[in-house]
């Protein structure tokens, strides 16, 4: 299970599900930058879907490997920030033919005993930013459903690695209970190709960063009192027994899995480590 290998055949999806709401105005410090989080949330999300173009691309152009969906949810609504995907999904080579003008982003890195660099990369706008109103979490999951459903149930991806969604928030959901969305998580996590359930990942992100990052807890040790975070536990998946080293070598993990797919606390550069275990956890050829 798990180890589909992801090519024309056999495609995957990804989807990230965004907190657009007003909260996102917040201001925290990302590569050495100010900026709010919905401006960190937009550059990560361009890295990722610059890593996947990427990955897909070959010397004749953009294979057709993967959809993407990138979800916004505020007191506008639920909708999809991605160009030209109205219905949510937009498959990587359909993608590239809306490929924006390239932007320079740069920023100073800062590592332990070592002098500070200054770094610039190119990333492509594919969302921009939006901070605004409510967090209508339970409103996105089922617009996430119907999404996953629609993808699981066509006979094209039947054997393929199942969608991962990464759904990504700052705050507390303003349109449901604890039980709505735990119900609708697993609902989506019950949707399966043969090759396994979908994943569901939850990461919490932080204002402040001298508060430690709880990535990937053991399911067997991670326990807490705050309501908020068990819900965000219990949305999420288990992860993979064959993902398990990765998770174990990028976080450094001292205990041993099963893990669940979620993270509390999750710093900028955190929030970037965790979508790259999801678009690495993958082979593709």
């Amino acid at each position: 299970m798990y180890d589909k290998q992801i090519n024309h055949n056999n495609r995957t999806a990804f989807i990230i599900a965004v907190d657009c709401s007003t909260s996102m105005r917040e201001m925290i410090t990302f590569n050495s930058q100010y900026m709010s989080k919905a401006d960190a949330v937009a550059l990560v999300c361009n890295y990722m879907i610059d890593e996947l173009m990427s990955r897909a691309t070959r010397s004749e152009g953009v294979r057709d490997y993967y959809d993407i969906a990138v979800i916004g949810y505020s007191g506008e609504g639920v909708r999809s920030l991605l160009p030209s995907a109205e219905s949510g999904f937009i498959s990587i080579r359909n993608l590239a033919h809306f490929k924006p003008e390239p932007e320079q982003y740069s920023y100073t890195l800062c590592a332990p005993n070592t002098p500070n660099t200054s770094v610039s990369i190119t990333l492509h706008p594919w969302i921009k930013a939006t901070a605004v109103g409510s967090t209508p979490m339970y409103e996105a999951l089922i617009y996430i459903l119907e999404m996953v459903e629609k993808w699981c149930n066509n006979r094209d991806n039947h054997n393929s690695f199942p969608p991962m969604v990464f759904n990504i928030t700052d705050g507390e959901c303003s349109d449901g209970s604890s039980e709505d969305l735990i119900r609708e998580a697993e609902r989506i996590t019950e949707l399966k190709t043969t090759n396994g359930n979908v994943l569901l990942m939850n990461i919490h992100l932080s204002t402040y960063q001298s508060e430690r990052c709880e990535a990937m807890p053991s399911n067997y040790r991670f326990t807490t009192q705050c309501p908020y975070k068990s819900t965000l536990l219990h949305m999420s998946s288990i992860l993979p027994q064959n993902m398990e080293p990765l998770i174990a070598e990028l976080i450094g993990s001292r205990f041993d899995g099963p893990y669940r797919c979620v993270a509390f606390n999750a710093s900028m550069n955190e929030l970037l480590m965790i979508l790259n275990i999801g678009s690495h956890s993958i082979s593709d050829q």
